[in-house]
């Protein structure tokens, strides 16, 4: 029953996976629409692609279907932790508390502190980069360097001998007059062929810039290594593989950056075995001769049994930004901040606006005299791609004006948790149990075309 795009889509997915195809899922779905363990793969789908609405949908249409005590528990906390994402504190509460055991005492608790982060706002709002960065492909790891320049990566360049497969290139845009012209792939030298090619880095003295290519291994797990490449009269020489790397593990997500006494610090994630689960912060010094020491894991300060990723120091205030998917935060990746130089420091989430129920990643902010500060998220209204949710973008954080702080625009700032509640939302009773029977059977017609590359570029920017 599979039609030739289905037939390309089911060689390149694993059914035991959660990030299969939604197309796919659907489709089975048609055949056996009373199969709840299917239904929670396609909630998985939808949620690796933060559609959270599709991925609520499914998560409930399980609990009303199954009668395995296990899927049942999980689909109700894959409910719960939608509705907090979406900014439904009181409905993911009253869900949870049914359940009566340590997992859900743990959750409220959880809720509870989402529930206060969302309460409290900075002074920001976020200006969504143009057309001429931004794209319905993945932009990210994006940096100023001085007034003129910004470098960012970009996942929507086709093979030139397979035009299924999709490949990130780094890019430099220059701002003339506050406008983003549309950036230009840097030299082949740099953005390898045939390879995954992001994450730059580029020294506060523009002397040095550390990237990233990826390759996939023969188990299909996309590898990334470190790679070093002088600067000189705006020219880039030849990148060096670092030894810091890692033979089959990530090494990734680099800064470069300077200390009056260390010199240069390289800051990167990895998953390297010793670390304390999913991916580790690292940091490891450059001497004069280019050597770099054994990277130091930055400890349980930082890093968790979840992941920490996309590091950024900034020297003006000593600290460290970076992303991590930890419990207690809005949902999705959360960015925090640490200052480095405070022993007694902690790590602590942005406020909102920095911070959504969605992805954010990749804080970073330059040197010049006014600073440009970036984040990634794939928050709305970051651009598609055939898909109603989907890929990560690049937005600029500038700063309110004073007369903009009412209470009406803290309000919108509030919203921003809320605003992919899509279809039938409303028409969810929270209770002991939940009736589906009040959602429109347009639902099922929902498709996510194209899913498979879709979901593909919403994991590819975390790697």
């Amino acid at each position: 029953f599979f039609s030739s795009r289905r037939r390309h889509t089911r060689s390149l997915c694993d059914w035991s996976s959660d990030v299969c195809s939604s197309d796919l899922y659907q489709a089975a779905l048609e055949y056996d629409e009373e199969d709840a363990a299917l239904h929670f793969k396609l909630s998985s789908a939808f949620l690796e692609v933060s559609d959270y609405s599709n991925a609520l949908f499914q998560s409930e249409k399980t609990r009303s279907l199954t009668n395995n005590s296990s899927l049942k528990q999980e689909a109700l906390y894959r409910s719960a932790d939608l509705l907090k994402r979406m900014g439904r504190f009181d409905d993911a509460v009253q869900l949870v508390s049914v359940e009566h055991d340590s997992i859900a005492k743990h959750y409220l608790n959880n809720l509870q502190i989402a529930q206060s982060l969302a309460k409290d706002t900075a002074p920001f709002y976020l200006q969504q980069l143009p057309s001429s960065i931004n794209t319905g492909s993945a932009e990210f790891s994006g940096m100023a360097i001085g007034d003129s320049l910004f470098y960012y990566t970009s996942h929507r360049f086709t093979s030139k001998t397979d035009n299924q497969k999709i490949y990130s290139k780094i890019l430099c845009s220059k701002i003339k007059n506050d406008i983003y012209e549309s950036g230009m792939p840097l030299p082949i030298n740099i953005n390898q062929n045939e390879t995954n090619n992001g994450n730059s880095s580029i020294s506060p003295d523009g002397k040095w810039m550390v990237f990233t290519r990826c390759t996939y291994n023969d188990s299909n797990e996309l590898i990334c290594d470190l790679y070093e490449v002088a600067i000189k009269n705006e020219k880039f020489g030849t990148p060096k593989k670092l030894s810091i790397n890692v033979a089959g593990a990530t090494t990734t997500q680099p800064c470069i950056t300077t200390d009056p006494i260390n010199g240069y610090q390289l800051f990167f994630a990895s998953n390297r075995a010793g670390g304390y689960g999913g991916k580790d912060l690292y940091r490891s010094t450059r001497s004069s001769d280019g050597k770099y020491s054994p990277p130091k894991n930055l400890g349980s300060k930082i890093n968790t049994s979840f992941n920490e990723i996309t590091p950024f120091y900034n020297l003006n205030n000593d600290s460290l930004y970076f992303s991590s998917d930890r419990e207690g935060g809005l949902g999705g990746y959360d960015i925090y901040q640490i200052n480095l130089k405070d022993s007694n420091g902690v790590a602590l989430p942005l406020k909102i606006p920095f911070n959504s129920g969605y992805n954010d990643l990749y804080f970073t902010s330059n040197y010049s005299v006014n600073p440009r500060t970036y984040l990634v998220s794939n928050r709305p209204p970051s651009e598609k791609i055939n898909a109603s949710a989907c890929c990560n973008d690049l937005f600029e954080i500038k700063k309110k004006e004073p007369d903009t702080t009412s209470n009406k625009n803290k309000e919108q700032e509030l919203s921003l948790l809320k605003l992919n509640r899509g279809l039938g939302d409303d028409r969810f009773q929270f209770n002991d149990s939940i009736s589906l029977e009040k959602i429109n059977e347009d639902r099922k017609s929902t498709r996510l075309n194209s899913s498979h590359t879709v979901i593909s570029y919403a994991v590819f920017c975390l790697k």
